[in-house]
């Protein structure tokens, strides 16, 4: 999913703030009204980007050489434009309102934005008469493109020793297809970053393929029982919407069971209906309870039974969405490959 502009520029600042805070070089440091060179004219060197920060010293001179560096982080992605942030295409084919692209998106957020190598604080200055800190950083792309592929390198050799165990029971399972599913999305971060940076990406090998193929195929085969205090035809066309989103909707027994209760409320105004639905549900697992979560929908329509209708699919959507968030949070906390 391309990012606009400004998301990207914030994203990566993020990214460079979290690489390299702390400078392999000890930068120069000038505090005198002189002006230095690097103010006026940046250095150049091949293969490598420069790129100044600048702050308003208020208080202490460290806190604000510290902002004139952010402001030389976000300066850089400026001229770097290298989207780092999760991206919801990791390489697969799922439909956008399916329960697999709602596992990968509950995925995506938990994954932390990468580390890029090669940003370097090289000096700072501070103007004590008009109370402005400097700060001078350079990015080498060198550096940047081999950190990436040996991070690649890394990610394939674990990879290499990962599998979907369909033998397991399912919780082993979600782990693994969990770990599975975060490495892919760190590999395709990295080699996003590779093309922007103008190189060629690292494939995925036809293994690894089968991976995602085999994580896909897992998801399709979990079970869902849906069981709470409503009428059958709520409970109907609840299970139609999750079955349209990918979910194998089932009679209890099944390997998840949601359990949920709706409190309707109607309103009529205008010749126009409102109907508002208040939903409580619990997602268990072998009679263990995994989560809770409460969900609001509203329909209106100047048909009545419409307007049910539309709170009714509302709900299912958000549920279906729900219930892989609470999947990937729960599993998520212990999810060693076996």
């Amino acid at each position: 999913m391309a990012c606009k502009y400004s998301f990207i520029v914030a994203a990566l600042c993020i990214s460079l703030t979290a690489c390299n805070s702390t400078p392999t070089n000890t930068p120069s440091f000038n505090d005198t009204n002189q002006t230095p060179l690097w103010l006026d004219n940046l250095p150049t060197k091949n293969g490598v980007m420069f790129a100044v920060g600048s702050a308003t010293v208020y208080q202490d001179e460290l806190s604000a050489l510290a902002s004139a560096q952010e402001a030389g982080r976000l300066a850089l992605a400026k001229k770097i434009r290298v989207t780092v942030a999760g991206s919801t295409s990791v390489e697969q084919s799922v439909k956008n309102n399916s329960f697999q692209a709602s596992f990968s998106e509950a995925i995506e957020t938990s994954v932390p934005q990468m580390e890029l190598a090669g940003v370097q604080v090289e000096a700072e200055h501070v103007n004590t008469s008009e109370k402005t800190a400097y700060a001078l950083l350079s990015f080498n792309k060198h550096k940047a493109v081999l950190f990436l592929r040996e991070s690649i390198d890394t990610l394939d050799l674990e990879l290499s020793h990962y599998h979907i165990d369909f033998n397991a029971a399912k919780d082993q399972q979600l782990k693994q297809a969990i770990t599975i599913k975060e490495s892919m999305l760190q590999r395709h971060q990295l080699n996003e970053q590779l093309s922007n940076f103008g190189q060629q990406k690292q494939l995925l090998s036809s293994s690894q393929r089968q991976l995602l193929a085999d994580v896909d195929h897992m998801l399709r085969q979990i079970t869902f029982s849906i069981s709470g205090q409503a009428s059958t035809l709520l409970q109907e066309k609840i299970s139609q919407v999750l079955i349209a989103q990918g979910l194998k909707v089932v009679a209890a027994p099944a390997d998840f069971d949601v359990q949920y209760k709706v409190t309707w409320r109607e309103i009529e105004k205008d010749e126009t209906f409102y109907y508002f639905a208040d939903s409580s549900l619990a997602l268990t697992y072998q009679d263990s309870l995994l989560g809770q979560f409460q969900q609001k929908a509203k329909g209106v329509s100047a048909d009545k039974a419409l307007a049910k209708d539309k709170a009714i699919e509302k709900t299912a959507n958000q549920l279906g969405r729900e219930l892989a968030k609470q999947l990937f949070s729960y599993f998520s906390n212990n999810k060693g490959m076996k």
